[in-house]
């Protein structure tokens, strides 16, 4: 690795090297997402709506780089209350509430 001697050369350099670490770390976080998007629709029948949604949005959150666990959490629960009230309640859609409610 060769250090370039001008001050123009090396912020060209840092750029070119924060450039390819910040789409190595762009891709790894798409990969990331369509993963946690495959689970959540895989185990959202078993595990319910609320739950389900709860834990995608808290890992959409953390994964969109949220410092704020407790944060992300609260965010995730009044948001995912809302949505089910508005869909139960307000449009009488029925939402998935898990296999293992039906125990």
């Amino acid at each position: 690795l060769v250090h370039p001697s001008s001050s123009a050369e090396t912020s060209k350099f840092v750029e070119e090297e924060g450039a390819e670490a910040g789409h190595a770390a762009s891709a790894s976080c798409g990969i990331a997402t369509v993963a946690v998007m495959a689970a959540y629709i895989f185990a959202l029948p078993y595990v319910g709506f609320f739950i389900g949604t709860t834990v995608f949005a808290v890992s959409l959150m953390r994964l969109g780089g949220s410092r704020s666990v407790m944060r992300d959490i609260a965010v995730a629960l009044v948001t995912t209350l809302v949505i089910q009230m508005a869909f139960t309640l307000v449009l009488l859609v029925p939402l998935p509430s898990g296999y293992w409610l039906e125990w």
